[in-house]
C-alpha cells in the first residue's frame, strides 16, 4: 500500500472579528446594516451569522 503525507500550516487570527452597526437601537421594522470583520487567517476565517440562535444565509440584502 502507498503511502502519502503532508503538512499543514495554520496562522489564527490576532484577535476577535470586529462588529460595526450604523446605530446603537433598532427597532421593529428598522433596517439594520452591519460589517464583522476578521483579522486574516491562514485558512480564512468562516463567519456564521445567527439571529435568535438560529442560522440564516446572508446575501446582500437579509429580510427578516
Amino acid at each position: 500500500m502507498d503511502e502519502l503525507s503532508s503538512n499543514m500550516n495554520s496562522d489564527y487570527p490576532q484577535g476577535k472579528p470586529t462588529l460595526k452597526v450604523e446605530k446603537r437601537r433598532y427597532g421593529v421594522g428598522d433596517t439594520l446594516r452591519a460589517n464583522c470583520t476578521a483579522p486574516a487567517s491562514s485558512p480564512p476565517a468562516n463567519l456564521t451569522w445567527l439571529l435568535n440562535g438560529r442560522y440564516f444565509i446572508v446575501s446582500a440584502d437579509v429580510n427578516i
